[in-house]
């Protein structure tokens, strides 16, 4: 195989959308107004709405995290040295709409880049979530959660080659959007403090992308 063909193969791989380059920003959008229809949705929100009660609302049922993360992804038909391993941060903010389900928009950033034929590849991605958890038991603070949602990713690969940046340009810009699942734990520190730990899973046209995170949530 020559050196293009290896080029426009790794380029095939990716779902290419270049006139949407803002879907990856989208997410925060879509999930900003999927957060206030469920505010509205929420029972007892419309006498929760003035003053110090809309202010208690928020406290007891949005809350944030932060942590690192890692997005790998599984090119089809590849060796494993041409799989890519971004580790990088997440950060997510969710509304606990009832005791079992919540929603959450979160964002994954890469700190690092994979190495892939001629190009380095960095992935970034956000979404929103809904998200359903129960506890485990009564002796221990844990709980287990499932969560299903909408993924905007977006694949950067600057080519490292003279020949890649003759066909290419300096830069690649890939963008792609697909439904995504998940499971996780989390354990209850106490004080609104807890530790998760979780895997989602995704996919895009030739690549099986793997999101894990270990993050610290805060509850206000």
């Amino acid at each position: 195989m020559t050196k293009r063909e290896d080029l426009e193969q790794l380029v095939s791989h990716f779902e290419t959308d270049m006139k949407s380059k803002k879907k990856l920003f989208l997410s925060i959008a879509v999930a900003s107004g999927i957060m206030i229809v469920a505010l509205g949705a929420t029972k007892g929100f419309a006498e929760e709405t003035k003053g110090e009660n809309f202010t208690k609302f928020l406290k007891e049922n949005v809350y944030v995290g932060i942590g690192a993360g890692k997005a790998r992804g599984d090119i089809a038909g590849e060796k494993e040295e041409n799989k890519f391993d971004n580790k990088g941060v997440r950060v997510l903010v969710g509304l606990q709409l009832n005791d079992y389900l919540s929603l959450e928009a979160e964002q994954f950033t890469n700190l690092t880049k994979h190495e892939v034929y001629f190009s380095e590849v960095g992935y970034r991605y956000g979404g929103i979530f809904l998200k359903a958890e129960t506890p485990v038991s009564d002796a221990v603070p844990v709980s287990a959660f499932i969560r299903g949602g909408r993924l905007w990713t977006d694949a950067s690969i600057s080519w490292k080659t003279e020949e890649a940046r003759s066909l290419l340009g300096p830069k690649t810009t890939l963008n792609d959007s697909n439904y995504g699942v998940g499971i996780g734990f989390s354990y209850n520190l106490g004080n609104g403090v807890s530790l998760r730990a979780e895997r989602t899973w995704t996919d895009h046209t030739n690549i099986d992308m793997t999101y894990s995170a270990l993050s610290t949530v805060i509850r206000f």
